[in-house]
C-alpha cells in the first residue's frame, strides 16, 4: 500500500487474521518508508487487490497458482500482430449489430462496451472491470470472449458484459 490512509477494511482484515490462526496479513506502506512485501514460505497463499504493478509484484514472489487477484484497472484488448502471438487476441472480422438502435458497424479492436460507444451508444456501465454488471447486455446471436476468464460464450440470448467481452465474430447485441 501506497500509505497507511489506503487500508480500506484494516479492522475487519486483522479481525479475521485473529479468528484464524492461518490467516497472516502483511501491510507495507511503500510510500512511508516501507519495504517491499515478503514472501512466505509453504503452502500459503497471496490475496491481492491493487494496480497491475502491485499484483505483479506479488505474481513474482509466489507460485502463480497460489495468487488471487483483482486488479483496479480494466482489461486492455491488445490486437495482435499479423500472425497472432500467444496470450493477444487477435481482433475478429464481422459485423457488430445494435438490434434496439438499428445501427451496425465493422467489428473494431476493444471490448464491447468500447466499440458501443465508438458507435454513438451511451450503454450503461459503471466499473469498466466485470465487477459491477451494470453494463450486463442481451447477446442475441454470435460469440464473444471474457477478456477476465477467457470464456467463449456462444449461446443465443444470454447476458454478458460489455465492458469485459469481445466479439470472436458476427455479434448482434439488444442495445
Amino acid at each position: 500500500m501506497r500509505s497507511a490512509r489506503d487500508w480500506l477494511y484494516r479492522a475487519d482484515v486483522e479481525l479475521l487474521a485473529a479468528r484464524h490462526r492461518n490467516v497472516n496479513v502483511e501491510y507495507v506502506a511503500t510510500r512511508e518508508g516501507g519495504g517491499h512485501l515478503s514472501r512466505r514460505p509453504g503452502a500459503t497463499h497471496a490475496a491481492v487487490c491493487g494496480p497491475e504493478a502491485l499484483i505483479e509484484a506479488v505474481r513474482e514472489r509466489w507460485p502463480a497458482d497460489r495468487v488471487l487477484a483483482k486488479t483496479f484497472a480494466p482489461p486492455v484488448f491488445r490486437a495482435a500482430p499479423s500472425g497472432g502471438a500467444a496470450g493477444v487476441l487477435a481482433p475478429a472480422g464481422g459485423t457488430l449489430s445494435f438490434l434496439r438502435s438499428d445501427k451496425a458497424t465493422t467489428i473494431a479492436p476493444g471490448t464491447l462496451l468500447e466499440q458501443a460507444e465508438a458507435a454513438g451508444l451511451s450503454p450503461d456501465f459503471g466499473c469498466r472491470m466485470g465487477i459491477c454488471h451494470t453494463c450486463t447486455c442481451r447477446k442475441a446471436t454470435g460469440a464473444v470472449r471474457n477478456l477476465l476468464t477467457g470464456e467463449l460464450s456462444d449461446e443465443e440470448d444470454e447476458d454478458i458484459q460489455l465492458c469485459v467481452s469481445v466479439p470472436t465474430g458476427d455479434v448482434a447485441l439488444e442495445l
